[in-house]
């Protein structure tokens, strides 16, 4: 009796290594296509972090055409990947946000957008899983926002409320104590630093000096 072969397993990859196999997919899309998506999660974030790694590219546009579909298999075959490593799974649980997109990669025949900060930061903080807090707290940094009740603020701007729940506020809470955390002792190194150069200038003054 014969089986049928299983996907690999997910294979991470960086971002130079993702722009490798998106420029391998853009060569296999027919000649002439045009064709735009909007990535989301580990894609996106392994395109603006250069130690950040992905499996896959998580869709979010209105459509993934078939010939996207058949150029993403080609490349999969060709190393190994996942058959699904690029998909749109992910659509049905996008933020209701202006997504800010912004271009990541483009080719002469595909062209893929990433989402902006809030937007990514909203998908995060509604997944609420171990392995996105990590970035939740990287990306509320980037937008600056420390406090708790921001955090819930944007996940019932980007949600409706009958589909949070007490773990999305609870992890809202968590990534916001980690900011603050981080925070901490960047501002006691500030403050150590001003008084340091307080100190130099008084000194200075003392003696008569420029400083």
């Amino acid at each position: 009796m014969t089986h049928a072969p299983s996907d690999p397993q997910p294979a991470l990859f960086d971002g130079a290594t993702l722009l490798t196999l998106l420029t391998e997919v853009n060569a296999e899309l027919p000649h002439g296509s045009t064709v735009e998506i909007a990535a989301i999660g580990g894609a996106a974030l392994t395109l603006r972090w250069s130690d950040r790694m992905s499996m896959d590219v998580d869709v979010v546009s209105e459509f993934m055409p078939p010939e996207l579909r058949a150029a993403a298999a080609t490349v999969a075959a060709r190393y190994g990947l996942r058959s699904d490593w690029i998909n749109d799974a992910a659509k049905v649980k996008t933020p209701n946000l202006d997504p800010q997109l912004e271009v990541l990669y483009r080719g002469d025949r595909l062209t893929v957008y990433g989402t902006g900060t809030r937007y990514l930061l909203a998908s995060k903080l509604f997944a609420a899983r171990d392995t996105d807090f990590d970035d939740a707290v990287r990306l509320a940094e980037e937008l600056g926002l420390t406090d708790a009740e921001e955090m819930l603020e944007l996940l019932s701007d980007a949600y409706p409320r009958r589909l949070l729940t007490p773990r999305n506020e609870y992890n809202a809470r968590m990534v916001a104590e980690a900011v603050q955390q981080r925070a901490a002792p960047r501002a006691a190194g500030d403050d150590e630093r001003r008084a340091i150069v307080d100190e130099l200038t008084a000194e200075a003054q003392r003696l008569g000096l420029d400083y």
